[in-house]
């Protein structure tokens, strides 16, 4: 039986540490700071010269958001309508895309 759950746990911690990998890829991610029905949504696109970051708002109310950048200044803050998407373009380089927040 010891073997058994000791087993679980190891799938446990191994599926936990998957789902950590997984949340930090820069590909699309949510956040449910406002509550079950309210997640944010944010992505990047990187073209050949600029990067664009994304954040779409899926609360059912307006929030001032901002989008987060790692080694420069990030994007302004703004009101983003229920469901509306805001976002901001940096020239590509150094610059690392790091999500969004709120203002």
């Amino acid at each position: 039986m010891t073997a058994i759950r000791t087993t679980f746990v190891t799938l446990g911690l191994a599926g936990t540490a998957l789902a950590c990998v997984l949340a930090t890829a820069p590909a699309a991610t949510a956040s449910t700071a406002g509550g079950p029905n309210c997640t944010l949504g944010t992505w990047q696109e990187t073209g050949r010269v600029t990067k664009t970051g994304y954040v779409r708002n899926n609360c059912p109310y307006f929030r001032k958001l901002k989008i987060i950048w790692a080694r420069g200044g990030d994007g302004p803050c703004q009101w983003v309508p229920p469901h509306g998407t805001l976002w901001h373009t940096v020239p590509r380089g150094v610059r690392k895309f790091n999500g969004a927040a709120q203002c």
